[in-house]
Parts: C-alpha cells; structure tokens; sequence
C-alpha cells in the first residue's frame, strides 16, 4: 500500500510597487458627428470614464476633465453670444 504525503503550501502576497504614469495628450477640436462616425463602436460613456478613473485613483485626471468639459461649454456659449451680438449690430447697423 503506498503513503499518501501531505504537502503543505506557504502562500504570502507578491510585493508589489505601482508606479502611476500618466500622459497628457491635450485636447484636439473635432467635428463630434465626424468623430462619432469614425469611433462610435469604440466610444465610452462619461459616467463610465468617470467611474473608471476613480477606480483607478486618478482623481487629478477627473478634475481636470471635468476642468475641460466645463471650459468648451462656457466657450461655446461666450461664441453663441458674440454671434447674436454681431448679428444685432449687422441688423441695427
């Protein structure tokens, strides 16, 4: 009859050191129904961009996409503005 052996496993967490390294690429205007057109199948939501880099702890990366978000819009409506008033001047002028 043969000896069963018991094997014991010792099990201890890797060390690990994460390093962060993230690049900032910038910001690119793009035509949004051309861009849609050419990435759309790859595109993601906001809110899941959102959760995504909160999970990963890149809270300064939100912020400054928040940052962006907030900036083109205040953009787009100063534009708005300026070509309402330039319109007013053509008409009044």
């Amino acid at each position: 009859m043969t000896r069963v052996k018991n094997t014991i496993i010792e099990w201890r967490p890797p060390e690990v050191e994460v390093v962060k390294h993230v690049k900032k690429l910038g910001v690119t205007e793009a035509d949004p129904q051309r861009y849609y057109t050419q990435h759309g199948d790859r595109l993601y939501t906001t809110e899941f961009v959102q959760r995504k880099l909160t999970e990963l702890g890149l809270q300064d990366e939100l912020s400054l996409m928040q940052e962006q978000q907030t900036s083109a819009s205040q953009e787009e409506i100063a534009l708005e503005k300026a070509d309402e008033y330039n319109v007013r001047q053509i008409l009044n002028g």
